[in-house]
Formats: structure tokens, sequence, C-alpha cells
């Protein structure tokens, strides 16, 4: 069976949107570990309470209040430089330089200048994703067993996905406030 394995930290995942206050600040794979000194972190197997994490990153940038500016620490295009990572570690050189920025996030405004969403930094990100492992069972009670508690972890993360979901469009539509990041 395959097992997704996570690290801490979020993924930049695609460019950062031209009018977002992040642009020419981050790029596509880039790594955020911390927001205003706080890690974040990840649970290293579980692709939902990986994803939970990044949520509440979102929330954190999302709760700041306008005007006022946040600071990431970054790992500048971590996926390109991934594999050299794994070979200076192998090397027992030291890991790649992590950055510190800052960013005012900024709300988007309709054409009467009224507010469209909660504060934003203009980028979209995904959990840390590092590989798959694979977990062989030795026998077909073993083997029925590990499939047992995969169905019921994936049963988990999809009823979990789906009541985030459901929450985040209530919690927008109910504050009047988009819920794209």
């Amino acid at each position: 069976l395959p097992k997704p394995m996570f690290e801490s930290g979020a993924v930049v995942s695609a460019p950062p949107r031209i009018d977002g206050p992040s642009y020419g600040l981050l790029k596509s794979g880039d790594l955020i570990l911390a927001i205003n000194g706080q890690k974040l972190s990840l649970a290293r197997n579980s692709p939902a309470a990986a994803q939970e994490g990044v949520s509440k990153f979102i929330n954190t940038i999302r709760d700041t209040t306008p005007g006022d500016e946040i600071t990431l620490d970054i790992i500048s295009n971590y996926k390109s430089t991934q594999s050299q990572q794994q070979q200076q570690q192998q090397q027992q050189q030291p890991p790649a330089k992590t950055d510190s920025i800052r960013i005012r996030p900024q709300q988007l405004l309709d054409a009467k200048g009224r507010p469209l969403s909660s504060p934003s930094i203009g980028i979209m990100l995904q959990p840390n994703y590092i590989q798959t492992d694979t977990i062989k069972a030795k026998s077909l009670p073993e083997a029925a067993s590990l499939a047992s508690e995969a169905l019921y972890q994936i049963t988990t993360d999809t009823t979990y996905s789906i009541t985030n979901a459901i929450t985040s469009m209530l919690t927008g539509a109910l504050n009047g406030k988009s819920v794209a990041t």
C-alpha cells in the first residue's frame, strides 16, 4: 500500500498572482517554514492532517489585520534544490539557506473599493510532500488489516476534507467574504 510522507512547511505550488503582495518576493517551488516565527508543522504521514496544517497557515494570513505585515521564513527554490539537499545531507554539508521576508497581506477590492476577500498574499500552497513509502504485508491477515486501516484513513481524510470545505464556504458566505486564497 502507498503511504505519502510529508515534512514541515508549505510549498508555493504556482507562481504568485501578478497583482498580489508576494509577487517578486515568492515564486513557485519556494518552501515556507514559518509565519511570524511560528513553525509550520505538518503531520508526517496523513494527507488530511498535512492539509490541515496548511489551512491553519492560510487562516493566519486571512486573520491579519489590514495594513499589518507578516514575516515568512522561506527556502527559495526548494523543490528545484530538494535533490541537492538530499545529496548535501549524505555529504554532511549545511542545509539550504533560510531567508526572512516581510509581506503586507491585501484584500481584493471591487470597483467601489469594498473588500471582496480576507487578506491574502496571492499564492497557492500545498503540503511539503517528500515521498511515498510502500507498505508490504507479509501475510494475508496482515494485508487485510493494512487494507482496513488504509480504507479507514481514506474515509476519515475524505470526510474531514468535505467538512472543512463546507465549513469554509459557509464561514466565508456568513462573513460576506470570498473563500478564495
